[in-house]
């Protein structure tokens, strides 16, 4: 097993923002436990991303996801 995994952070309108708060903090105590290192990188996503973006997912996003456990 790996000792390493890159998380893609991406909090949406249906597991809204407070609820991804909560998922990270189980990940980082279940991480810190049994000697994982995550390197998370948050990315936009949901209503308010689009409502100021127009952009649903930029392909930029869509690529850089790709490289994400």
């Amino acid at each position: 097993m790996a000792n390493e995994y890159n998380l893609a952070i991406m909090p949406g309108d249906f597991a809204g923002k407070e609820v991804t708060v909560e998922n990270e903090r189980v990940i980082d105590a279940a991480a810190s436990k049994h000697g994982i290192k995550i390197n998370k990188t948050r990315y936009p996503n949901g209503g308010e991303h689009y409502a100021s973006t127009g952009e649903i997912l930029s392909d930029e996003t869509v690529q850089e996801l790709k490289d994400q456990d």
